[in-house]
């Protein structure tokens, strides 16, 4: 006898008591669907439909006048809808009763060993005009839809049932497979056996000991230990292909491998026994056929199958007995990581593996792994991948895509490769069937004109058989060029260059001009770039552009990042603009690749969460802390610690793990890379004394005393830096560099580049604007008395001195396209309209001008 499932007795349980609490003598069908309505329905194929927009209170008053309607219904007639029930003890009516029975042989139908809330709702579904059935507000189309749902749901569920079982109501299905091995395993051999064309390329040895293993009469399961990607489940593959060959022992030529789906497994097993039900049948299976192998991969997974909320025994548990007599041979693949931290807990289990471990294969061995498999991947594709490429690809994926392990990462580079090429392809394929189209066309009007010309002829009707022929060869001539350019226009479905260096960028979210070679003649010139906008400092763009060539040309031996720089100077001198012309040239965008941290905001030590996560237990522990997430996303990136001596002691040590060995470890455990990082640190120790000597200065360029001086400043800023700075990141960092206070020249140049700005500015919005002379002196001279703000005072001076004017004008004249700004002679900003000369135009001419604007303008 079947029995209901904790939710069903809920369901039960809940329409009795609605059924007492609204006074009703019976339990119909509408109390159920309110039981069942208020169980969890997460494992249902829909979610329950009732009534739109009834909340539980309303649903139970109109259950409540469904009951007072149907017992005054009843009391006319004299029936009692429930047989004499009472309000203290309500009965079953007739209605729910047929519901229970239809519910109960749907469940041995089908057989399940319990019955559920899907057998129920079924069940109310298939009673015609039951109240449930009203309830759920549906029509018959809509139940026979929902009906179908269930149907098919109990008959998957069927398919994962024994069939050996005893049940005279149980019907086998044509399409049900014999035996659990067939529903629960994928069969290798069957598997490569279909895959002609595949070959394992560089693991001889690690199969030769997996046989080895196998051959053992007692501990004859091998586990294969290697990083994500390294080839485990190739390893395996590698191993069937080589029974089929007959390449192995005779004791292993009979065997065949078949993978375990644990995920199927687990799938339906709701109630203790099932899962150990399953797992039995299909040792019982392996033990009878006497041939067969089992492959488990992601063995970790499989540690707690099985256990769930009922504490019952595990596939470990299951599998240890057979195991140790010997009587079935299982092959595992799991990580190091995992094998580890999960299996190695369980001592029996562990002892029963003979670890192979696979370690991840150098470059020289990738490149013969990808042309061994590549031809499989250029047939499914129908493009071809160049042998000379192959290098260069795994060359790309070695130094961008550091995260991820050989020869996976290379494989998906080059399929993702192909994928690109074929879809380009079928574009131009595209292209061709409507030139195609468009040939047959005029092919067509061709053998029309030829019809009309032979029919003047012969009417004598030469001048229009001479049209025609002169139509005839226009179109002749059209059908050749298209004939040209489709011969021409059609590519040849090769991987190039280029598109390798895109999907490599694509792949590792680094800019596409890191990944080409362009990125040499991005720092060869890098240092002209920097003179060009950072004035005045020749000295610290050249020693930060030499340590950068040196970088990227692989001189440096160091573990690091990239590079690092401190950069030492007063406010406004260039510290922080260098870094993000650096970010911009080398990388592309600011936004993606740079990531400035105030450290005046990291003063406190709690503070060190934000940048590598919270321990666990702690507030914002789910939280993405913003350094090493940004690294991860962005491992080729540059990271700017403005002001770094305001930050915490603690955030200086994880500086110093960053800038040592080139990693950061975050509050889970996980290393992150900073080796493809470049890092800029500023400061501004020893400002008071670059500002004194800002103020010295003034019109005058450095005279050898006054260079004789800023040098014995420089010494002393440095002095007091490591005195603030500990000596072993100070050590670490690949330059260090005090920048020089400004004088007039460079001031001069900043104005003018700012200048330059606000032109180019409101050029695109379709202004001009003309500065006179006077204008630069006059900001020069309103500046000099600050120049220990150096280019912030210049940005500052020009919004108040120049913009203020400029919008102020452009609020009474907003029309006006273009203006010129100078000084009058009380020393004032003056802002008007620029008067536009016409060169070349006579002044009779303007009469002929037709835009009267023009004429008022002149």
């Amino acid at each position: 006898m079947l029995k209901f499932d904790t939710r069903a007795k809920n369901a039960l349980d809940l329409a009795q008591q609605v059924a007492q609490d609204l006074t009703h003598n019976y339990i119909g069908s509408d109390h159920l669907i309110y039981g069942i309505l208020s169980q969890p329905q997460n494992d249902l194929p829909f979610q329950m439909a009732f009534i739109d927009g009834l909340s539980n209170t309303e649903l139970l008053e109109v259950i409540r006048r469904v009951g007072i309607e149907t017992m005054k219904e009843h009391s006319k007639t004299d029936e009692d809808p429930a047989n004499s029930g009472t309000l203290f003890f309500p009965k079953i009516t007739e209605e729910l009763q047929n519901c229970l029975d239809k519910a109960i042989r749907i469940a041995e139908t089908y057989n399940y060993s319990h019955i559920g809330l899907e057998h129920l709702i079924y069940g109310i579904l298939d009673t015609t005009n039951s109240h449930g059935q009203k309830l759920m507000n549906l029509n018959e189309e809509n139940s026979g839809r929902i009906k179908d749902i269930l149907l098919t749901v109990f008959e998957n569920y069927k398919k994962g049932v024994k069939v050996g079982e005893k049940n005279p109501k149980l019907k086998t299905s044509r399409n049900q497979p014999q035996s659990y091995l067939d529903y629960f395993t994928i069969n290798l051999n069957k598997k490569i056996k279909q895959n002609i064309g595949f070959e394992l390329v560089e693991r001889e040895k690690e199969i030769e000991r997996i046989i080895q293993i196998l051959s053992r009469k007692t501990k004859n399961n091998p586990i294969l230990l290697g990083e994500p990607g390294v080839g485990k489940t190739a390893a395996i593959e590698g191993l069937a292909k080589r029974i089929l060959d007959k390449q192995v022992p005779i004791w292993l030529q009979d065997k065949q491998i078949l993978s375990l789906d644990v995920s199927s497994l687990l799938a339906g097993t709701m109630f203790r026994g099932e899962f150990e039900s399953r797992i039995k049948t299909i040792i019982e299976e392996v033990i009878e056929a006497k041939n067969v192998i089992l492959f488990i991969d992601e063995l970790h997974s499989a540690v707690g199958a099985g256990a769930g909320s009922s504490g019952g025994p595990t596939l470990p548990d299951i599998l240890k007995p057979y195991l140790a007599r010997g009587e079935v041979s299982v092959i595992g693949a799991t990580t190091m990581e995992e094998y580890r931290t999960l299996i190695k807990k369980d001592k029996a289990f562990e002892r029963r593996f003979q670890p192979v471990k696979l370690d991840e294969p150098d470059q020289f061995q990738v490149i013969s792994i990808l042309r061994g498999v590549k031809s499989s991947y250029e047939n499914y594709h129908g493009v071809l991948f160049p042998d000379e490429l192959v290098p260069k690809l795994v060359d790309l994926a070695e130094r961008f895509v550091p995260e991820r392990f050989f020869p996976d990462k290379a494989i998906d580079i080059m399929d993702e490769c192909l994928v690109k090429c074929r879809i380009a392809q079928s574009r131009v394929e595209t292209d061709d069937k409507e030139k195609e189209k468009t040939w047959v066309s005029i092919e067509r009007e061709i053998l029309e004109l030829i019809k009309q010309k032979n029919q003047a002829i012969l009417e004598q009707n030469f001048e229009l058989s001479k049209k025609f022929e002169h139509e005839q060869k226009s179109l002749e001539n059209q059908l050749s060029v298209l004939n040209q350019s489709t011969k021409d226009s059609k590519p040849k479905p090769t991987v190039n260059q280029e598109l390798l260096e895109h999907t490599v960028s694509m792949i590792s979210n680094v800019p596409v001009v890191r990944v080409t070679s362009n990125i040499f003649t991005q720092v060869k010139y890098l240092e002209n770039t920097l003179n060009n906008q950072i004035f005045g400092q020749g000295e610290a763009n050249s020693l930060v552009t030499s340590a950068l060539k040196r970088a990227y040309t692989g001189v440096n031996p160091n573990k690091g990042p990239i590079a690092s720089f401190l950069l030492l100077g007063p406010t406004g001198v260039g510290k922080t603009e260098l870094v993000k012309i650096i970010t911009k040239e080398l990388y592309g965008s600011l936004d993606k690749y740079l990531l400035k941290l105030d450290m005046s905001e990291f003063s406190e030590k709690h503070t060190i969460s934000s940048l590598i996560g919270a321990p666990a237990g702690y507030v914002g522990y789910e939280d993405k802390p913003r350094l090493t997430e940004f690294l991860r996303e962005n491992p080729y990136s540059v990271i700017l610690f403005d002001e770094i001596e305001k930050g915490s002691k603690d955030i200086l040590n994880i500086l110093l793990q960053m800038l040592e060995e080139g990693q950061i470890t975050d509050s889970k455990g996980n290393i992150v890379s900073c080796r493809h990082a470049m890092i800029f640190m500023t400061s501004n120790l020893g400002r008071n004394q670059l500002n004194k000597f800002a103020s010295k200065i003034g019109f005058s360029n450095l005279s050898s005393a006054e260079e004789q001086d800023y040098q014995t400043i420089k010494k002393n800023v440095m002095d007091e830096v490591e005195k603030t700075i500990k000596p072993e990141i100070l050590g670490r960092i690949t330059s260090k560099i005090v920048f020089r206070p400004i004088g007039v020249t460079v001031l001069t140049q900043i104005i003018h580049k700012e200048l330059s700005i606000l032109q180019n500015h409101l050029l695109k919005n379709g202004r001009t604007i003309t500065f006179k002379d006077d204008i630069v002196g006059f900001i020069v001279s309103q500046v000099n008395n600050k120049l220990e703000y150096g280019a912030r005072e210049v940005k500052s001076l020009i919004a108040n001195i120049i913009h203020n004017p400029i919008a102020e004008y452009l609020l009474d004249n907003p029309t006006n396209l273009n203006m010129e700004i100078f000084l009058d002679k009380n020393k004032e900003i003056i802002v008007k309209e620029k008067k536009l000369k016409l060169p070349g135009i006579k002044v009779q001419d303007i009469k002929k001008v037709e835009a009267p604007e023009i004429i008022t303008t002149r």
